[in-house]
């Protein structure tokens, strides 16, 4: 997984998972991760060391993991963009109605 790769889903677990952070969790994962400071920077601005910095990011993504291989919202979130991406541009004459409800059938039994 690129360093980009790594950035794009820990912006989609901060997005499904985020409140259920500490709010010390939550700022150091947002000034990180969306407003792209390196941690040392992050310290300077809450007052506090690097190392905290890297405690409470390090904790956070681990609860996040955990959520996630708990609950699957963001493989879901996946699969439900997956599945609007291929139904957004098709027009009525153009959709099969067993290939959609097949689809839609597979998209709730997962």
């Amino acid at each position: 997984m690129t360093d980009l790769e790594k950035t794009e889903t820990i912006n989609e677990l901060l997005d499904l998972y985020m409140p259920l952070l500490t709010e010390k969790q939550q700022v150091a994962l947002k000034l990180v991760y969306q407003e792209d400071m390196s941690m040392q920077e992050a310290a300077n601005l809450q007052g506090t060391s690097k190392q905290t910095i890297h405690f409470n990011i390090r904790n956070a993504l681990k609860h996040m993991d955990n959520l996630e291989a708990g609950l699957h919202l963001l493989e879901r979130n996946r699969r439900l963009q997956e599945f609007i991406d291929k139904y957004r541009n098709i027009g009525a004459d153009d959709l099969d109605y067993k290939t959609l409800q097949f689809d839609l059938d597979k998209l709730q039994a997962e």
